[in-house]
């Protein structure tokens, strides 16, 4: 592929979500204990031995009070990054990038309370904060050529980038919109579609590229040698053939070369020169 990946947020998401739904899953287990714990509370109740799980009641009612936080704060944490902060549609660099260290710092007040899982995912968002943006400032360059071209402040074209996240039919949109369009005039179309069109060519996962593999390593399977000749058919094919689903409706029962050309081409077996021939009924 001659796509580039300018950041691969793909893992980061992974990680992220399996350290929230750990949490959750924690707290479901607390929960239940507790459950637990207080129906042997009953029982010993009525025998008037309830002091033998006063302590264990305690102790479990804490724990979890404490993963009910934990997880309610992860939560919160992993949607702010998530939707707010590694989505295109979103705020300019420097909004991201302090909205990225308040997460880290929020993440080591709760490792201090429970390191196990939230410190290396914490380490992890340290490390990797400029390689996962790095789409951010591909898009911030972008928006600097657009805005030579039309010689407009470039705060407002990351204004409309942050637009795009909210639905056209909600109320959100339409006084964001109307603020925008009373700033930009004449301009606001031309410069939304500026912006949509830098968005699209921004690409910021590598979960792509492991589909692709992940759809050829079981062509790979059926050859015990790989030659050039085999990829070449292989791309052809995977090129040519109609997509039977997919998240974007318009794709459907078109190849990968229409929906990149959109132009329709004949079936992939006639475009090699051979004849297809159908079954009569």
């Amino acid at each position: 592929s001659h796509i580039p990946c300018h950041g691969d947020v793909f893992h980061i998401i992974q990680a992220l979500q399996e350290l929230r739904r750990y949490f959750a899953n924690r707290l479901k287990s607390r929960i239940s204990y507790l459950k637990e714990i207080e129906i042997k509370m009953e029982k010993a109740k009525s025998k008037g031995n309830a002091h033998q799980h006063s302590k264990k009641l305690g102790n479990a009612r804490k724990d979890k009070e404490k993963f009910h936080e934990l997880s309610k704060n992860i939560n919160i944490l992993v949607s702010w990054m998530q939707h707010d902060i590694l989505k295109t549609e979103g705020p300019d660099p420097k909004t991201r990038r302090d909205l990225w260290d308040f997460i880290v710092d929020e993440m080591k007040k709760l490792e201090l309370i429970h390191p196990h899982r939230i410190r290396s995912v914490r380490i992890t968002l340290e490390n990797q904060k400029d390689v996962v943006l790095a789409f951010v400032d591909v898009l911030n360059k972008k928006f600097e050529l657009i805005c030579q071209r039309y010689d407009v402040p470039k705060y407002l074209l990351w204004k409309l980038c942050e637009l795009q996240r909210y639905s056209q039919s909600g109320v959100t949109y339409y006084d964001k919109e109307r603020e925008l369009r009373q700033i930009l005039k004449y301009q606001f179309y031309d410069l939304q579609n500026e912006v949509r069109e830098a968005m699209s060519n921004v690409h910021k996962a590598s979960s792509s590229v492991e589909n692709l593999h992940s759809r050829l390593s079981g062509y790979f399977s059926l050859r015990k040698h790989i030659g050039n000749n085999y990829l070449e058919l292989l791309r052809f094919y995977l090129n040519h053939t109609a997509f039977l689903r997919s998240e974007n409706p318009e794709r459907v029962g078109k190849t990968a070369a229409e929906v990149l050309t959109k132009k329709q081409h004949p079936h992939w077996l006639e475009m090699l020169g051979y004849k297809r021939f159908q079954i009569a009924a």
